[in-house]
């Protein structure tokens, strides 16, 4: 009957086909038209194929054809990059052939135009249709992974998260699984939550098997290894990429990070060995321009300049456009060091003028200024003056808003001065700057060179004015030194008094002495009065040569050496060196005849000085230097005991000792104070008297006599209001302010340094130990503020001097953050400095903070893995007793008593005194009672109490640990009488509390109910702010949980979470608590608990057996659809004894949901997709499978699967014996059942 029904079909068919031609006719121009919008489209011709297609899908919208057109104009819209009419093409489809095959692929387009058209966020939601629509589509995992990247492309990372969590759930066997997980660590790591990123990569790992053969993999573990401060774990992983996917992206990205690593870390050698690797490999990358790049950084910093240029000009010839200028620059720097000002010149002018191209907020924006700065400077050197003045105008135009007009202006001020020595400009210049930027940190810098122009003006009178402004008001600056030494030759060797008033009074003089016959002596040493030093000598040699051994001869040869000394001293002030040395050693010459001649010459002592320090100048090695002193001194007080000048020879000596003096030197620094002190006792009226007081205090604070140096400094500060050492006072002051516990005078005379020295590099200094101060006191938010302001004003201070002491702000920014709970933060920190201060001598300081915090997240493994690298690598002691303790301290709490006792066994031999290795040692003891070696812990006990003072806690403790021993092993006799004694002999201590407690419980266990309820429930009162009560509270909340009296289980746990001193019992409290609004039914209650426990121990060992009791609540609660999203996110970490029981509570979320279809699919999940485990969780999904398709009234399945059951668990096994049961009822059952396929029975 079916062939005839189809034969009459098919003649009907026929038939309308001869008599309707115009359908033929119709069909062939169809087929025409859609012919050549394909051929449109094949030639590449989208828009006249788009316009074909969409014209077609209009004239023949019936055609079976239709929605092809509409997608392939859609598709030629897309290929052409129109995403707006392409989506409208997409979208049309959808609206007008909803049952089109194409219609899958036409909504993962529309997503794509969205994203093409940067519309993310709609992007992102149209994709997420894709698989909602058309779960088993091709493009599902593909369109979810996309989703998540379009969310990410509008910082949603939390939606990308849940979609990529969702893709690995939903489509674990799909080839976007690895990247979605790898995304998922990417996301993590880039919100810098490395310890998350780290859990996510190694279950990638664990999901996907150790010898997963994809190096991205491989490269996000040991970036996330490096990030957590791991860094030999990252190079062993590197080295891994390298070896073993040789020539992949990872390979190539490994060797270039390993350079720019190790270039960071100062190995210029390995960096430059890794960079060579890459480019042996990889030199036709698009990276290899920025590897040569890098190392002409290397070879410039090596001071190989051939090499350096090299390198640059390689990188040049296949340099992307946006690397040219910071190529033009480096090779310009190379050049300025050579010396070949024209080259370095062409270079910058070159990077100036592409500076529009210059992409602000781009890595290489700021070459363009940099260049105007650097430019400035090579035309200074090369002389070009006037070019150096017309680039100083262009940067002020061109960056009007810069920082750096500060530097700018000093540098043009510099310009006027030593370039076109017009020193009037420069005046201006100096002056203008000092206007505009009065709290600059180089003012003191304009000042000096204010003072300069004048002398260079030869206007001295002025000049020594600026100068003792300067020394007026900056006693802190750079060149206070030689400043004062300028203003002392200027006062010493220029004449710069009213000249006809002093040529009027000198020759008064020089009249009256006229008959006398020394007329050519008052001569000279009028010559000399009025600073005319020439005149003066060639009038003193005159005599000498005219006369013999006359009774002034040997006056004459003084004032002939004077003459020729100050002559030195003015070539020094005109910058003439070698003329200064000539004169020198004439004046020497000169001189030496006055105590070989002349010894008995009034001013034999001030010549013999003079020599003395001529010769002292002369020595470099600093041996020497000291021998010398100190012969000279001795020399001095045997040959002059009231001479004038043992002060200056004993401050020398002072200086000397005290700028050699180290930290452990004392003797040197003990020596300084002695000189010091011997100025101060003996030299009252000595111009070194001031800096002798200051240095005395400074001293006794260096050896650790601090009440002695605080006296001295107050004594100095009333002494001394306007010293040049105040700065420097102030500053030590505060320290011992700080010391001695005065806080806020220790800020004040911080914050006065700030504000009255702010030009000086001890205003960082003060800024530094303001923040300490603020640190120490445990005000940790002010000393961030002042630590990031500190890293603001660093650059300020570049080109200054005395900035070289390091700083270790970010350890210090680690450590605060530490201390404000802000963990996260704080590792962040930590990490940091740890990667960039692989040799700091507190690296261990961060490594440890690191561990801490790793304990306290309770990731045990990565805390122990830290303190392990501690042990390893640091030789500092005390960092290593932390490790070994805290090592100690978890294996201890993990009951490993034989392995702990063994680190606090070495950690007691690191400890620094007896105090400190008496903890250690007790609990070394209290290890071997654990182990129950009571012999061998009486015999230590027994020198615990001969080698250490006060040992009554200890022994309270040991005996505690001994009752609990016999408490844990039912001795109640011996528990009993341990607990009583306990409590006898500690009263109203801690340990007796502990006594009563142990009593209650050793009643509790052997059946005394009554009395134990009677003790335990007394203590909480007794003891309220005890630990104990704590732990009464908790063996109540167990004894009541066991009686079946939760509530009063509940309300025992929860005084547990209230108590201030709940310590390591608090998680526990919490999981008991939990367990009890389970058994109560209380599901919202048990929500709430245990979100509270994940919140606070994300990386406990119960961590993920909660978050299946979560989502077990969730189900409990009927919140089918979030209970399936919380086990759908679990499923993918899941281990072998937890995937099966996740698979089985999704199938139960939908058996319970009543879509019992899908429940039977989910269940059977767990037999065809999981690993076996211990509990029977895949023969219990079988059997609520086949009750589901029972109901679904599929029988024929059902009874396979019952068959299963009980063919691989026996008839005779529970679950087989329900099995037969079903497969029995079946069989008897006397009714039919078709099943979907049509079978029936």
């Amino acid at each position: 009957m079916f062939k005839k029904f189809f034969s009459t079909i098919l003649f009907l068919l026929v038939f309308i086909g001869f008599c309707l031609p115009g359908v033929t006719a119709q069909e062939t121009q169809a087929d025409k038209e859609f012919f050549f919008a394909q051929q449109l489209y094949e030639d590449k011709l989208y828009n006249l194929a788009a316009g074909q297609f969409k014209e077609f899908s209009r004239k023949f919208s019936s055609n079976e054809k239709a929605d092809d057109a509409l997608y392939l104009s859609g598709q030629a819209y897309f290929a052409n990059s129109d995403y707006q009419s392409a989506f409208d093409s997409y979208k049309e489809l959808e609206i007008n052939y909803p049952q089109s095959n194409f219609l899958p692929d036409a909504r993962f387009r529309l997503a794509q135009c969205q994203a093409g058209m940067h519309n993310f966020a709609n992007a992102a939601a149209l994709f997420k249709r894709v698989p909602a629509f058309h779960k088993e589509s091709d493009k599902a995992a593909t369109a979810f992974f996309e989703s998540a990247k379009a969310s990410l492309k509008i910082d949603d990372a939390s939606s990308a998260l849940a979609v990529l969590f969702e893709l690995v759930s939903a489509y674990p066997d799909s080839p976007e699984r690895v990247d979605a997980h790898l995304k998922i660590v990417e996301i993590y790591f880039d919100r810098g939550d490395y310890t998350e990123a780290l859990s996510q990569i190694e279950s990638v790992f664990r999901v996907l098997g150790p010898d997963l053969k994809d190096p991205r993999s491989y490269l996000l573990r040991a970036q996330v290894f490096e990030k957590l401060g791991q860094l030999d774990e990252a190079l062993e992983i590197y080295t891994k990429i390298v070896g073993e996917f040789h020539n992949s992206n990872e390979a190539e990205r490994v060797l270039y990070h390993l350079g720019v690593l190790f270039q960071n870390q100062g190995d210029l050698n390995k960096a430059l060995t890794y960079f060579d690797e890459y480019l042996t490999r990889f030199k036709d990358s698009q990276l290899a321009p920025e590897v040569y790049l890098r190392k002409g950084d290397l070879y410039l910093a090596k001071e190989q300049f051939e090499q350096a240029t090299e390198n640059y000009h390689r990188a040049e010839q296949s340099a992307f456009a946006e690397l040219q200028n910071e190529i033009d620059y480096k090779i310009a720097v190379v050049h300025d060091l050579q010396g070949k000002y024209q080259l370095a010149e062409t270079r910058l002018r070159r990077v100036i003028e592409n500076a529009n191209n210059s992409k602000s907020g781009s890595e290489s924006a700021h070459f363009p200024e940099d260049s105007y700065l650097k430019l400035i400077e090579v035309l200074m050197k090369s002389g070009q003056k006037q070019k150096a003045l017309k680039t100083i105008a262009g940067y002020k135009k061109q960056f009007p808003e810069s920082s750096k007009q500060k530097k700018i202006q000093i540098m043009e001020a510099e310009l006027f001065e030593k370039g076109f020595k017009d020193y009037t400009r420069a005046l201006r210049a100096y002056q203008n700057y000092i206007d505009r930027f009065p709290r600059s940190r180089r003012i003191d810098e304009a000042q000096a060179g204010i003072a300069r122009c004048y002398e260079k003006l030869r206007d001295y009178r002025l000049a020594l004015k600026e100068y003792q402004n300067y020394l007026e008001r900056y006693p802190a600056g750079d060149d206070f030194k030689w400043v004062k030494n300028r203003a002392r030759l200027i006062s010493e060797t220029i004449n710069i008094e009213n000249g006809l008033h002093q040529i009027s009074g000198l020759l008064g003089k020089f009249i009256a002495t006229k008959d006398s016959g020394n007329w050519d002596f008052e001569l000279g040493k009028f010559y000399f009065q009025i600073k005319d030093f020439p005149n003066a000598v060639q009038t003193f040699k005159k005599i000498l040569s005219e006369s013999g051994n006359g009774p002034d001869r040997g006056e004459i040869v003084y004032y002939l050496g004077l003459s020729y000394s100050k002559m030195a001293d003015k070539s020094v002030l005109n910058n003439e060196i070698q003329k200064s040395t000539a004169y020198l050693d004439s004046a020497a010459v000169w001189l030496r005849q006055i105590p070989e001649n002349f010894s008995d010459f009034k001013k034999v002592e001030n010549v013999e000085f003079m020599l003395a320090q001529m010769e002292l100048d002369t020595l470099f090695s600093v041996g020497k230097k000291q021998t010398r002193l100190l012969e000279l001194y001795a020399r001095w007080q045997e040959k002059f005991p009231e001479g004038k000048y043992s002060d200056l020879l004993l401050i020398q000596l002072a200086d000397f000792y005290f700028e050699k003096s180290t930290e452990n030197d004392s003797v040197s620094t003990s020596a300084a104070l002695n000189y010091y002190r011997q100025i101060v006792g003996d030299y009252p009226e000595s111009i070194y008297f001031e800096k002798a007081n200051f240095h005395t205090a400074a001293a006794l604070n260096y050896l650790g006599q601090d009440s002695a140096a605080f006296a001295d400094l107050n004594a100095f500060f009333e002494a001394y209001p306007k010293s040049e050492f105040i700065p420097a006072a102030l500053l030590l002051r505060s320290k011992l302010h700080n010391k001695f516990g005065n806080m806020e005078t220790s800020i004040q005379d911080l914050q006065r340094i700030e504000l009255e020295y702010f030009y000086s590099p001890l205003a960082l200094q003060a800024q530094l130990e303001l923040a300490n101060t603020r640190f120490e006191n445990g005000d940790y938010q002010s000393a961030l503020d002042i630590y990031k302001e500190l890293q603001n004003n660093l650059p300020e201070f570049s080109g200054k001097n005395g900035v070289a002491f390091d700083l270790s702000i970010g350890l210090r920014e680690a450590r605060a953050y530490e201390n404000l709970g802000e963990d996260s933060k704080a590792l962040e920190r930590y990490v940091l400095f740890v990667q960039h201060n692989p040799e700091h001598k507190k690296l261990d300081e961060a490594l440890l903070g690191v561990a801490r915090i790793a304990l306290r997240q309770e990731n045990l493994a990565f805390a122990k893995e830290y303190y392990q690298g501690i042990l390893k690598h640091s030789s500092q002691v005390r960092y290593k007793f932390e490790a070994q303790l805290a090592l100690a301290d978890m294996l201890f709490k993990e009951g490993l008593n034989a392995q702990a006792r063994s680190h606090y066994i070495s950690a007691g031999q690191f400890a620094r005194d007896i105090e400190q290795e008496k903890y250690p040692v007790s609990q070394a003891i209290k290890c071997l009672i654990k182990q129950h070696k009571f012999a061998d812990a009486d015999l230590a006990i027994k020198s615990f109490k001969k080698k250490y003072k006060e040992t009554k806690q200890e022994e309270a403790q040991f005996l505690l640990e001994r009752a609990n021993i016999y408490l844990a092993t039912k001795n109640f006799e011996l528990a009993e009488k341990a607990f009583k004694k306990l409590k006898k002999d500690n009263k109203n201590t801690e340990f007796a509390a502990r006594g009563e407690f142990g009593l209650g419980a050793v009643y509790l266990i052997s059946k005394h109910a009554e009395d134990a309820l009677k003790i335990l429930t007394a203590i909480p009162a007794k003891y309220p702010d005890s630990e104990v009560a704590v732990l009464t509270y908790f063996n109540l909340g167990d004894f009541y949980y066991k009686s079946q009296q939760i509530p009063n289980a509940i309300s025992a746990f929860k005084q547990i979470l209230k108590h201030p001193k709940s310590g390591d019992t608090y998680p526990k409290a919490l999981l008991y608590l939990i367990q009890c609004y389970n058994d109560s039914r209380l599901w919202d209650q048990e929500i709430i608990a245990t979100r509270e426990y994940l919140d606070k121990y994300p990386f406990s060992k119960k961590s993920f057996r909660k978050k299946i009791d979560l989502a077990q609540a969730l189900l409990n609660l009927k919140e089918y659809s979030r209970a399936i999203d919380h086990f759908l996110k679990l499923r993918p970490f899941a281990g072998q004894q937890t995937e099966a029981e996740i698979q089985f509570y999704i199938g139960q979320c939908y058996r319970e949901k009543g879509d019992l279809e899908r429940a039977s699919a989910e269940y059977l999940k767990v037999k065809y997709l999981t690993k076996p485990s211990k509990l029977p969780w895949h023969v219990t999904a079988l059997f609520e499978a086949g009750r589901c398709l029972l109901k679904l009234k599929e029988t024929e399945a059902a009874k396979t699967v019952f068959m299963r059951i009980v063919k691989e668990h026996g008839s005779e096994s529970n679950f087989g014996r329900f099995a037969q049961k079903q497969l029995d009822d079946l069989k008897n059952s006397n009714f039919s059942v078709t099943s979907k396929n049509g079978s029936t029975n």
